[in-house]
């Protein structure tokens, strides 16, 4: 006796049959079916009508997620982006949330509605998590004390603080000489990360205090001559390609270092580039003067000292 077959299961009848079982508002059903369309074929529809049962089903954690993968996709539709900035808010991922509106192309008063939310949802938060801001303040009060190292993990805590919070204690980090220069470097990118059109001052390599806008700076990887540097390394692979991995990551540490004034910092980047070569290859070609090739050894040392202190 032939017993039942298996037919394969098809992406759209699974589709149909889930979507039935959301309008019956069996999402626990529901939820299984678009799992299961999902794993055959990872579309946008299946993606968000299964982070939406697991938004209901009050799993918001995994319902964010799942919704990452096809993060791109929610940001192209502002109905489907207020859902994905609601779960960014209830995990509390409000300086992520800030990134995306200042990176992405919204309407104006898209942007102001989302920006309300977060500010919203940040001081109700605030209200209830007064003990732990008051603990990450503590914390910072005492950041000179740490290592390096420390410092840059407690950035994450310092991320964690309602935004007005976060500014203003980044704003007094950034002229401190005592946190480590890479740590108020990172502190600052933040903020060109998430648009911060106010002013603020920021102690450099050189001690010399600067007043920037973070909304117009270049991220670190986009300095001028980070990317000659970048390109002239990878060029180099040709010649030695053990050298220019080396060269690679320097370059991109001494540009985070040095952030925002790698460009004025170092000079002309093929000479930079050059000279650093001679160091490696221990050569003494001529072609520089002494006092020039003098203070290019002190300023790459000097950088060579503040990436060592993380080793």
């Amino acid at each position: 006796m032939v017993g039942p077959v298996d037919f394969p299961e098809k992406y759209e009848n699974l589709m149909r049959v889930a979507q039935q079982a959301l309008a019956q508002q069996n999402l626990g059903k529901a939820k299984e079916l678009f799992t299961r369309a999902y794993e055959l074929k990872q579309t946008f529809e299946a993606n968000s009508l299964l982070v939406y049962c697991l938004y209901e089903l009050d799993e918001k954690q995994e319902a964010l997620s799942q919704a990452v993968i096809h993060e791109t996709e929610y940001l192209k539709q502002e109905e489907f982006a207020t859902f994905y900035f609601d779960l960014l808010i209830g995990a509390k991922d409000w300086l992520y949330a800030r990134k995306l509106i200042a990176a992405t192309n919204f309407s104006e008063h898209f942007e102001h509605a989302m920006i309300e939310k977060i500010q919203q949802a940040e001081n109700f938060s605030g209200q209830l998590a007064r003990q732990k801001i008051r603990q990450t303040h503590q914390k910072l009060a005492n950041i000179a004390e740490l290592s390096p190292t420390q410092q840059l993990t407690l950035i994450s805590e310092l991320e964690q603080l309602p935004y007005h919070e976060f500014i203003q204690a980044t704003k007094k980090i950034l002229i401190r000489t005592d946190i480590h220069l890479f740590v108020r470097a990172k502190l600052l990118e933040l903020l060109v990360q998430v648009g911060e059109s106010k002013p603020v001052a920021f102690l450099t390599i050189d001690e010399q205090l600067i007043e920037v806008v973070p909304q117009g700076l270049p991220k670190p990887a986009e300095q001028k001559s980070y990317r000659c540097l970048s390109k002239l390394a990878q060029a180099y692979e040709n010649q030695d390609a053990l050298l220019s991995a080396g060269l690679k990551e320097e370059f991109m540490m001494q540009a985070a270092i040095t952030y925002p004034i790698f460009d004025t910092y170092i000079g002309e980047a093929t000479r930079w580039f050059e000279e650093t070569i001679k160091v490696y290859q221990g050569t003494t070609e001529m072609g520089f003067t002494e006092v020039e090739e003098e203070k290019f050894l002190a300023k790459r040392e000097k950088i060579l000292y503040l990436m060592q202190q993380f080793l």
